[in-house]
């Protein structure tokens, strides 16, 4: 591992050097080199990061564009679902926008084992995005049972046929959360010829309240996030509009870990989450549309690792695959300004409980009602 990371230090040395040559000679950088840095940068950090394996994330995605792309969004964020993976992306969104979104959990559309629902308004007040988001997360099968716990397999399997008749009790857990995000630009000046690189950081962050019922009992819970991003486009560095943007986040949910206290009692401890992620935009001019990949290294046990492709058509179409571990994920949408659209299917062959389906609503209300 030491070995690797080494070789990714000497490998960027030398790309410095061979950055500081051609400006001094007015040389052009041939487009494939920079990507094959990037890539090597990535695998670099990547190996980096396998060697502390402390990360963390959420697999929960409020909006369709994120569960379409495998939650391989915490460098993607930029709209006002962003909340949910990275909530500095949210400052990209400047627009007053009305959200919200269905998923059916576990099964077909119409007979899901639970769903998730998601409702939200932001809006900007002085550069600062604000955001007013819940989510419902509910399962109306939760069959009512004694406790099993100290009990041998026989006595278990009696009680399981005798309370197969038995009621079903719904169980729900609501999360009302405000989040801000301001984008701060950081300009570089290199000293001559006035040449500025602009570097963009937004950063933002969450409170969040949650309420769980099961049965008669009630849960409690307070939370915070903070996130940030750093995106640079490479056409400013180096006047060319067909380098791509790179873009680096960072997340972490769960502030000092949440516990959900209950009514009788008990207590649930939620240890704080993080989230890296890098992503390369790549313009494609010559086809009116843009391709973005997406690589997240999270701290959940189920899928630390996260890939998702989106390709953007004309600004307006889009369509999404991703892998969350062994998931596979798909999907589609359209951004008509006013009016956006987002649909993702999640899929695993390992899992029976793995199918989803998704769908997500935006209204930029300027742009209805003007």
């Amino acid at each position: 591992m030491d070995a690797l990371i080494r070789n990714h230090r000497c490998y960027r040395t030398a790309f410095v050097r061979i950055i500081r040559k051609q400006r001094h000679d007015n040389v052009r950088i041939p487009h494939w080199l920079i990507c094959a840095h990037l890539v090597c940068v990535i695998l670099g950090w990547s190996a980096s990061l396998w060697a502390q394996p402390l990360l963390n994330g959420s697999d929960i995605a409020a909006g369709a564009r994120q569960a379409g792309m495998g939650h391989a969004f915490c460098a993607m964020s930029d709209d006002a679902s962003a909340f949910c993976s990275n909530v500095a992306g949210t400052a990209f969104e400047t627009s007053t926008i009305l959200s919200g979104s269905y998923t059916s959990l576990h099964g077909t559309i119409g007979t899901p084992l639970a769903n998730l629902s998601w409702g939200g308004l932001q809006g900007t007040v002085q550069d600062i995005s604000i955001g007013l988001n819940w989510l419902r997360l509910q399962s109306a099968d939760q069959r009512i049972h004694p406790s099993y716990i100290g009990l041998n397999s026989q006595t278990v399997d009696s009680l399981l046929r005798s309370t197969a008749m038995q009621s079903f009790t719904p169980e729900y857990n609501d999360a009302f959360s405000m989040s801000a995000a301001h984008r701060f630009v950081l300009n570089i000046d290199w000293g001559w010829n006035q040449y500025v690189l602009p570097i963009e950081i937004p950063v933002g962050g969450t409170l969040r309240y949650e309420h769980a019922k099961l049965s008669t009992v009630d849960g409690h819970a307070l939370s915070a996030d903070l996130a940030f991003m750093i995106r640079l486009n490479l056409r400013d560095m180096f006047f060319d509009d067909t380098y791509p943007m790179v873009v680096f986040g960072y997340s972490v949910q769960n502030i000092g870990a949440a516990s959900m206290r209950w009514d009788n009692s008990w207590s649930d401890a939620s240890k704080a989450q993080q989230q890296l992620g890098w992503s390369i935009i790549q313009p494609l001019a010559s086809l009116h549309s843009q391709l973005s990949i997406d690589y997240d290294v999270a701290s959940s046990s189920s899928s630390p690792t996260r890939l998702g492709l989106e390709w953007k058509y004309r600004k307006v179409y889009s369509l999404r695959c991703g892998w969350m571990g062994s998931v596979f994920c798909a999907g589609l949408g359209a951004d008509l300004q006013f009016f956006r659209i987002d649909y993702a299917y999640q899929h695993s062959s390992q899992t029976f409980l793995a199918e989803n389906h998704q769908i997500s609503l935006s209204f930029r209300l300027e742009h209805l009602f003007l």
